[in-house]
Protein backbone atom coordinates (compact mmCIF):
# COMPACT_ATOMS: atom_id res chain seq x y z
CA UNK A 1 0.00 0.00 0.00
CA UNK A 2 1.19 3.22 -0.85
CA UNK A 3 -0.27 7.15 -0.91
CA UNK A 4 0.55 10.03 -3.12
CA UNK A 5 -0.19 13.95 -2.44
CA UNK A 6 1.53 14.48 -5.93
CA UNK A 7 -1.78 16.00 -7.35
CA UNK A 8 -5.35 16.62 -5.54
CA UNK A 9 -7.28 15.26 -4.44
CA UNK A 10 -4.04 12.80 -3.70
CA UNK A 11 -4.20 8.69 -4.26
CA UNK A 12 -4.00 5.65 -2.24
CA UNK A 13 -2.23 2.44 -4.74
CA UNK A 14 -2.62 -1.27 -3.32
CA UNK A 15 -1.73 -4.49 -4.75
CA UNK A 16 -4.55 -7.56 -5.06
CA UNK A 17 -2.23 -10.21 -4.99
CA UNK A 18 -4.67 -13.04 -6.66
CA UNK A 19 -4.55 -16.52 -6.19
CA UNK A 20 -1.28 -16.92 -5.97
CA UNK A 21 -1.44 -20.24 -8.34
CA UNK A 22 -2.89 -18.10 -10.93
CA UNK A 23 -1.00 -14.85 -13.14
CA UNK A 24 -3.51 -12.51 -12.21
CA UNK A 25 -2.12 -10.08 -9.71
CA UNK A 26 -3.27 -6.62 -9.87
CA UNK A 27 -2.23 -3.30 -8.83
CA UNK A 28 -5.17 -0.51 -8.29
CA UNK A 29 -5.60 2.96 -7.41
CA UNK A 30 -8.23 5.46 -5.96
CA UNK A 31 -8.57 8.75 -4.18
CA UNK A 32 -7.80 9.11 -0.42
CA UNK A 33 -11.59 8.86 0.15
CA UNK A 34 -11.94 5.46 -1.83
CA UNK A 35 -13.75 7.33 -4.87
CA UNK A 36 -12.97 6.93 -8.37
CA UNK A 37 -11.17 3.45 -7.98
CA UNK A 38 -9.25 2.35 -11.18
CA UNK A 39 -7.49 -0.57 -12.10
CA UNK A 40 -3.48 0.44 -13.16
CA UNK A 41 -2.04 -2.78 -13.50
CA UNK A 42 -4.43 -5.52 -14.47
CA UNK A 43 -4.47 -8.94 -13.94
CA UNK A 44 -2.06 -10.67 -15.13
CA UNK A 45 0.66 -7.90 -15.43
CA UNK A 46 2.01 -8.94 -12.29
CA UNK A 47 1.78 -12.13 -11.01
CA UNK A 48 1.37 -11.90 -6.77
CA UNK A 49 2.07 -8.23 -6.29
CA UNK A 50 3.10 -7.63 -2.13
CA UNK A 51 4.46 -4.82 -0.34
CA UNK A 52 4.34 -1.91 -2.76
CA UNK A 53 6.37 1.78 -2.39
CA UNK A 54 5.47 5.44 -3.93
CA UNK A 55 9.00 7.34 -5.26
CA UNK A 56 7.53 10.40 -5.94
CA UNK A 57 10.56 12.58 -7.40
CA UNK A 58 10.98 9.81 -10.29
CA UNK A 59 7.26 9.35 -10.48
CA UNK A 60 7.46 5.58 -10.22
CA UNK A 61 5.91 2.78 -8.16
CA UNK A 62 8.24 -0.19 -7.17
CA UNK A 63 6.63 -3.61 -5.38
CA UNK A 64 7.78 -7.11 -5.02
CA UNK A 65 6.24 -9.72 -6.82
CA UNK A 66 6.25 -12.80 -4.90
CA UNK A 67 5.74 -15.97 -6.88
CA UNK A 68 6.65 -14.29 -9.64
CA UNK A 69 9.99 -14.03 -8.12
CA UNK A 70 11.19 -10.33 -9.50
CA UNK A 71 10.90 -6.38 -8.20
CA UNK A 72 9.33 -4.43 -9.94
CA UNK A 73 8.27 -0.78 -11.48
CA UNK A 74 6.30 1.17 -13.38
CA UNK A 75 5.11 4.77 -13.49
CA UNK A 76 2.27 5.58 -11.33
CA UNK A 77 -0.49 5.33 -14.15
CA UNK A 78 0.86 1.73 -15.04
CA UNK A 79 2.37 2.34 -18.26
CA UNK A 80 6.29 1.27 -18.64
CA UNK A 81 6.47 -1.98 -16.44
CA UNK A 82 9.79 -3.21 -15.63
CA UNK A 83 11.42 -6.12 -14.32
CA UNK A 84 14.22 -4.84 -11.72
CA UNK A 85 15.49 -8.56 -10.39
CA UNK A 86 14.39 -11.86 -10.92
CA UNK A 87 15.17 -14.10 -8.83
CA UNK A 88 13.66 -17.23 -10.85
CA UNK A 89 17.22 -18.65 -11.64
CA UNK A 90 15.12 -19.86 -14.90
CA UNK A 91 12.39 -21.73 -13.05
CA UNK A 92 9.09 -21.31 -14.36
CA UNK A 93 6.15 -19.23 -12.10
CA UNK A 94 4.41 -19.46 -9.99
CA UNK A 95 7.99 -20.23 -8.21
CA UNK A 96 7.59 -22.83 -5.58
CA UNK A 97 10.91 -22.19 -3.32
CA UNK A 98 10.14 -19.62 -0.66
CA UNK A 99 13.89 -19.13 -0.89
CA UNK A 100 13.12 -16.84 -4.03
CA UNK A 101 10.08 -15.41 -3.09
CA UNK A 102 10.70 -10.98 -3.16
CA UNK A 103 7.76 -9.82 -0.83
CA UNK A 104 9.02 -6.59 1.09
CA UNK A 105 10.32 -3.42 -0.59
CA UNK A 106 11.33 0.11 -0.09
CA UNK A 107 13.42 3.11 -2.15
CA UNK A 108 16.17 5.16 -1.13
CA UNK A 109 16.07 7.40 -3.84
CA UNK A 110 19.24 9.82 -2.72
CA UNK A 111 21.36 6.83 -2.12
CA UNK A 112 20.32 5.15 -5.74
CA UNK A 113 19.10 2.13 -3.87
CA UNK A 114 16.60 0.10 -3.23
CA UNK A 115 15.93 -2.76 -1.15
CA UNK A 116 13.71 -6.03 -0.67
CA UNK A 117 13.44 -8.95 1.59
CA UNK A 118 13.20 -12.77 0.36
CA UNK A 119 11.18 -14.22 2.97
CA UNK A 120 12.07 -17.74 3.14
CA UNK A 121 10.05 -20.65 4.30
CA UNK A 122 8.33 -21.67 7.27
CA UNK A 123 10.62 -22.34 10.29
CA UNK A 124 13.64 -22.07 7.91
CA UNK A 125 15.37 -19.37 9.63
CA UNK A 126 16.43 -18.48 5.61
CA UNK A 127 14.82 -15.33 5.25
CA UNK A 128 17.37 -12.60 3.44
CA UNK A 129 17.35 -8.92 2.81
CA UNK A 130 19.15 -7.25 -0.90
CA UNK A 131 19.91 -4.15 -1.87
CA UNK A 132 20.34 -2.75 -5.60
CA UNK A 133 20.71 0.09 -7.60
CA UNK A 134 17.98 1.62 -8.87
CA UNK A 135 19.18 1.50 -12.54
CA UNK A 136 20.16 -2.09 -14.03
CA UNK A 137 23.91 -1.88 -15.25
CA UNK A 138 24.81 -0.63 -18.61
CA UNK A 139 25.09 -4.03 -20.05
CA UNK A 140 23.24 -5.98 -17.12
CA UNK A 141 19.55 -7.25 -17.36
CA UNK A 142 16.85 -8.33 -14.16
CA UNK A 143 18.27 -12.00 -14.51
CA UNK A 144 21.65 -11.58 -14.06
CA UNK A 145 22.59 -8.29 -12.79
CA UNK A 146 25.56 -8.18 -10.83
CA UNK A 147 25.04 -5.25 -8.33
CA UNK A 148 23.38 -7.14 -5.73
CA UNK A 149 24.09 -7.22 -2.28
CA UNK A 150 23.00 -9.40 0.46
CA UNK A 151 22.82 -7.09 3.80
CA UNK A 152 21.04 -9.87 6.00
CA UNK A 153 20.21 -12.99 5.95
CA UNK A 154 19.27 -16.20 8.37
CA UNK A 155 16.17 -14.27 9.55
CA UNK A 156 12.78 -16.21 10.26
CA UNK A 157 10.49 -14.33 7.81
CA UNK A 158 11.30 -10.50 6.83
CA UNK A 159 8.16 -9.18 4.86
CA UNK A 160 7.69 -5.48 4.64
CA UNK A 161 10.10 -3.07 4.81
CA UNK A 162 10.77 1.00 5.14
CA UNK A 163 13.46 3.42 5.59
CA UNK A 164 14.64 6.03 7.62
CA UNK A 165 16.91 7.59 5.09
CA UNK A 166 18.60 10.25 7.56
CA UNK A 167 19.93 7.91 10.43
CA UNK A 168 20.61 5.42 7.74
CA UNK A 169 18.46 2.72 9.27
CA UNK A 170 16.20 0.01 7.62
CA UNK A 171 13.22 -1.38 9.54
CA UNK A 172 11.11 -4.41 8.54
CA UNK A 173 8.87 -6.74 10.01
CA UNK A 174 9.19 -10.26 10.42
CA UNK A 175 5.87 -13.13 10.58
CA UNK A 176 8.37 -16.24 11.67
CA UNK A 177 8.59 -18.01 15.14
CA UNK A 178 9.52 -16.21 18.13
CA UNK A 179 11.89 -15.09 19.68
CA UNK A 180 13.15 -13.11 16.40
CA UNK A 181 9.85 -13.46 14.45
CA UNK A 182 6.60 -11.82 14.77
CA UNK A 183 8.91 -8.48 15.66
CA UNK A 184 9.66 -5.31 14.20
CA UNK A 185 13.52 -4.92 13.48
CA UNK A 186 15.54 -2.97 12.19
CA UNK A 187 19.24 -2.23 11.41
CA UNK A 188 21.84 -0.41 9.65
CA UNK A 189 21.43 0.24 5.65
CA UNK A 190 25.22 -0.33 5.43
CA UNK A 191 26.10 -3.29 7.38
CA UNK A 192 29.65 -2.92 7.27
CA UNK A 193 29.45 0.01 9.25
CA UNK A 194 28.48 -0.98 12.27
CA UNK A 195 30.82 -4.64 11.76
CA UNK A 196 28.56 -7.17 11.82
CA UNK A 197 26.60 -6.15 14.83
CA UNK A 198 22.77 -7.85 14.62
CA UNK A 199 19.95 -6.24 14.01
CA UNK A 200 17.93 -4.61 17.15
CA UNK A 201 13.89 -6.72 17.57
CA UNK A 202 11.90 -2.91 18.42
CA UNK A 203 8.24 -4.67 18.93
CA UNK A 204 7.82 -8.40 19.76
CA UNK A 205 4.50 -10.09 20.63
CA UNK A 206 2.59 -9.63 16.82
CA UNK A 207 0.33 -12.14 15.86
CA UNK A 208 2.32 -12.90 12.45
CA UNK A 209 3.78 -9.03 11.71
CA UNK A 210 3.41 -7.85 8.49
CA UNK A 211 2.45 -4.11 7.59
CA UNK A 212 4.72 -1.38 8.13
CA UNK A 213 4.75 2.32 7.95
CA UNK A 214 7.08 4.89 9.25
CA UNK A 215 5.72 8.65 10.46
CA UNK A 216 9.55 10.29 10.28
CA UNK A 217 8.42 13.77 10.95
CA UNK A 218 6.32 12.19 14.15
CA UNK A 219 8.96 9.84 14.88
CA UNK A 220 6.64 6.98 14.53
CA UNK A 221 5.89 3.82 13.10
CA UNK A 222 2.64 2.04 12.50
CA UNK A 223 2.31 -1.76 12.12
CA UNK A 224 -0.24 -4.66 11.08
CA UNK A 225 -0.59 -8.18 11.78
CA UNK A 226 -2.73 -11.25 10.42
CA UNK A 227 -4.26 -11.41 13.97
CA UNK A 228 -5.95 -8.32 12.95
CA UNK A 229 -3.87 -5.66 14.93
CA UNK A 230 -2.79 -1.87 13.92
CA UNK A 231 -0.46 -0.58 16.38
CA UNK A 232 1.51 2.65 16.69
CA UNK A 233 4.96 3.13 18.99
CA UNK A 234 8.23 5.05 18.45
CA UNK A 235 10.75 4.14 16.56
CA UNK A 236 12.44 2.72 19.29
CA UNK A 237 9.66 1.07 19.86
CA UNK A 238 8.59 2.49 23.15
CA UNK A 239 5.24 4.05 23.73
CA UNK A 240 3.55 0.82 22.64
CA UNK A 241 -0.53 1.86 21.73
CA UNK A 242 -3.14 -0.53 20.45
CA UNK A 243 -5.31 1.05 17.63
CA UNK A 244 -7.32 -1.55 16.44
CA UNK A 245 -7.81 -5.29 17.67
CA UNK A 246 -9.40 -8.07 16.06
CA UNK A 247 -10.11 -6.16 12.45
CA UNK A 248 -10.06 -9.41 10.43
CA UNK A 249 -6.58 -10.20 8.66
CA UNK A 250 -4.50 -6.96 8.12
CA UNK A 251 -1.79 -6.82 5.90
CA UNK A 252 -0.41 -3.51 3.99
CA UNK A 253 -0.59 0.00 6.03
CA UNK A 254 0.26 3.59 4.12
CA UNK A 255 0.84 6.65 6.61
CA UNK A 256 -0.41 9.64 5.29
CA UNK A 257 -0.62 13.34 6.31
CA UNK A 258 -3.21 14.56 5.03
CA UNK A 259 -4.92 17.88 5.83
CA UNK A 260 -8.28 18.27 8.19
CA UNK A 261 -9.85 20.76 8.04
CA UNK A 262 -12.26 19.23 11.21
CA UNK A 263 -9.30 18.29 13.47
CA UNK A 264 -6.42 20.97 11.95
CA UNK A 265 -4.10 18.11 11.74
CA UNK A 266 -2.14 16.84 8.77
CA UNK A 267 -1.54 13.03 9.95
CA UNK A 268 -3.54 9.62 9.17
CA UNK A 269 -2.95 6.28 9.51
CA UNK A 270 -4.92 5.14 6.00
CA UNK A 271 -7.62 2.96 7.01
CA UNK A 272 -7.90 3.59 11.07
CA UNK A 273 -11.13 5.51 12.39
CA UNK A 274 -10.81 8.72 13.41
CA UNK A 275 -11.92 7.95 16.51
CA UNK A 276 -10.73 4.81 18.09
CA UNK A 277 -11.19 3.69 21.66
CA UNK A 278 -9.58 0.58 23.03
CA UNK A 279 -9.75 2.10 26.81
CA UNK A 280 -12.93 0.33 27.33
CA UNK A 281 -13.19 -3.67 28.53
CA UNK A 282 -14.42 -4.86 25.51
CA UNK A 283 -11.51 -7.25 23.87
CA UNK A 284 -13.44 -8.08 20.57
CA UNK A 285 -16.47 -6.40 18.58
CA UNK A 286 -18.04 -8.30 15.49
CA UNK A 287 -20.90 -9.41 13.76
CA UNK A 288 -21.54 -11.60 10.40
CA UNK A 289 -24.63 -11.89 8.93
CA UNK A 290 -25.67 -14.66 5.89
CA UNK A 291 -28.24 -15.83 4.05
CA UNK A 292 -29.51 -19.57 4.48
CA UNK A 293 -31.62 -20.68 1.90
CA UNK A 294 -33.93 -23.25 3.74
CA UNK A 295 -37.44 -23.08 4.79
CA UNK A 296 -37.51 -21.10 8.53
CA UNK A 297 -39.25 -24.50 10.07
CA UNK A 298 -36.04 -26.25 8.83
CA UNK A 299 -33.85 -23.87 10.89
CA UNK A 300 -33.56 -24.58 14.31
CA UNK A 301 -30.73 -22.39 15.55
CA UNK A 302 -30.60 -23.68 19.80
CA UNK A 303 -30.81 -27.16 18.36
CA UNK A 304 -27.89 -26.71 16.39
CA UNK A 305 -25.88 -24.10 18.30
CA UNK A 306 -26.05 -27.02 21.63
CA UNK A 307 -25.39 -30.20 19.45
CA UNK A 308 -22.27 -29.10 17.41
CA UNK A 309 -20.08 -32.03 17.09
CA UNK A 310 -16.82 -30.67 17.54
CA UNK A 311 -15.37 -32.14 14.31
CA UNK A 312 -17.93 -30.26 12.34
CA UNK A 313 -17.10 -26.68 14.63
CA UNK A 314 -13.38 -27.46 13.35
CA UNK A 315 -13.98 -28.28 9.73
CA UNK A 316 -15.56 -24.50 9.48
CA UNK A 317 -12.39 -23.03 9.56
CA UNK A 318 -8.72 -23.75 10.43
CA UNK A 319 -8.68 -21.06 13.81
CA UNK A 320 -11.39 -23.68 15.18
CA UNK A 321 -10.21 -25.47 18.07
CA UNK A 322 -12.69 -26.99 20.03
CA UNK A 323 -16.83 -26.21 20.74
CA UNK A 324 -18.68 -27.31 23.52
CA UNK A 325 -21.88 -26.85 25.89
CA UNK A 326 -22.76 -25.90 29.31
CA UNK A 327 -25.23 -24.35 31.73
CA UNK A 328 -24.62 -20.88 33.55
CA UNK A 329 -25.52 -20.48 37.14
CA UNK A 330 -28.60 -19.04 36.65
CA UNK A 331 -29.94 -22.14 34.62
CA UNK A 332 -29.45 -20.35 30.72
CA UNK A 333 -27.69 -22.93 28.35
CA UNK A 334 -24.35 -21.41 26.63
CA UNK A 335 -22.02 -22.54 23.79
CA UNK A 336 -18.15 -22.65 24.68
CA UNK A 337 -15.99 -22.01 21.34
CA UNK A 338 -12.03 -22.07 21.59
CA UNK A 339 -10.52 -19.92 18.38
CA UNK A 340 -7.36 -18.85 17.76
CA UNK A 341 -6.80 -15.56 17.18
CA UNK A 342 -3.92 -14.21 14.82
CA UNK A 343 -3.94 -16.63 12.27
CA UNK A 344 -4.64 -20.64 11.81
CA UNK A 345 -1.39 -21.92 12.39
CA UNK A 346 -2.29 -23.06 15.86
CA UNK A 347 1.42 -24.88 16.03
CA UNK A 348 3.04 -21.70 16.57
CA UNK A 349 3.92 -20.62 19.64
CA UNK A 350 2.54 -16.82 18.87
CA UNK A 351 -0.88 -17.61 18.99
CA UNK A 352 -3.02 -17.44 21.67
CA UNK A 353 -6.33 -19.21 22.61
CA UNK A 354 -9.54 -16.95 23.49
CA UNK A 355 -12.24 -18.61 25.06
CA UNK A 356 -15.59 -16.67 24.02
CA UNK A 357 -18.49 -17.67 26.16
CA UNK A 358 -21.76 -16.82 24.10
CA UNK A 359 -24.95 -16.54 25.11
CA UNK A 360 -27.45 -18.96 22.98
CA UNK A 361 -30.16 -18.23 21.36
CA UNK A 362 -33.44 -19.55 23.75
CA UNK A 363 -36.60 -20.56 22.21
Amino acid sequence: MAWSSMSPPGHIYWTNMGDPKRNDGSIMRSDLNGKNMITIIPPGGTFTPKQLQLEKKSGKLYWSDREGMRVMRANLDGSEIETLVDTSLGNSRPGSDPTKWCVGIAVDTDGGKFYWTQKGGHHSGLGRIFRANIQVPQGQSAENRRDIELLYDNLPEPIDLDLDPVHRTLYWTDRGDPPRGNTVNRAAMNPEAENGREPEILFTHLMEGIGLALDMNGSLMFITDFGGSVYSANLDGSNRRTLLFAEGNLTGIAYAEVPSADRGEASRVIGVPEETNMEDNTLVKSSFSAAIHAPIEDVGIPTWCFSLSESEYQSCSPAHVSAGATTAPDGRRMSINVEVLGGNRADRSKTRLCRELQRAIAR
